[in-house]
């Protein structure tokens, strides 16, 4: 029997067949944490994790490597930066987790002595040695765009409290002036009250 039905006949749905809720990318990146991929098997490891503790129990989409990788690949590309309050929880974590492999990547590479992992894939079950360089050099390159982004976004919000600061002193000048008025209007009018009593005293003579 194939693949594809041996999962209908235990209940589960062919993959790719619906698309991500809410509970599907949290328990993904649930699956993904422990793992931390960095090529293909890994990511095989993923999917059979996810099949097994989310998709089959829950009836969802089995899916597949590719469906699964893409999903996360499409969270760290949100345009929400992960310290606005308004950005989705998992689109934090996927960051979190991010970091996390970038870690991983990093210590593997510099690590010359390290033997292969053969659960791994284009590092070591192809012998493709420039696959790790290439996941690294994934990785910066993302964080570059991140960092420019993050650079924009602090340049943004100090033309924005120039501005504030400048509407602050703006509107301090503007209540001094205001009180300096009143404190003269008081004056004038302590004045003409003086006044007012005087021609009536010279009346009432």
């Amino acid at each position: 029997m194939s693949r594809s039905g041996q999962d209908l006949r235990r209940g589960g749905r062919t993959p790719g067949a619906e698309g991500f809720i809410t509970a599907d990318k949290n328990a993904l990146l649930v699956c993904i944490e422990p793992v931390l991929p960095t090529g293909a098997n890994e990511w095989e490891r993923v999917l059979a994790k996810y099949r097994e503790t989310y998709a089959e129990v829950n009836s969802r989409a089995l899916r597949d490597a590719t469906s699964i990788k893409g999903k996360y690949r499409q969270l760290l590309n949100s345009h929400k930066p992960t310290g606005d309050s308004s950005c989705p929880l998992e689109v934090k974590k996927a960051h979190i987790i991010m970091r996390l492999i970038q870690e991983k990547v990093t210590f593997r590479a510099f690590d010359d002595g390290a033997a292969p992992d053969d659960s791994s894939d284009d590092y070591s079950a192809q012998g493709d040695s420039n696959g790790l360089h290439r996941e690294a050099k994934s990785i910066q390159q993302f964080q570059s765009s991140r960092i420019a982004s993050l650079e924009q976004e602090v340049f943004s919000l100090k033309n924005e409290i120039f501005s504030l600061r400048d509407d602050l002193r703006y509107s301090q000048k503007l209540l001094e002036n205001i009180k300096d008025k009143n404190y003269t209007l008081r004056e004038e009018a302590l004045q003409s009250k003086a006044d007012i009593m005087d021609y009536r005293a010279e009346i009432a003579v």
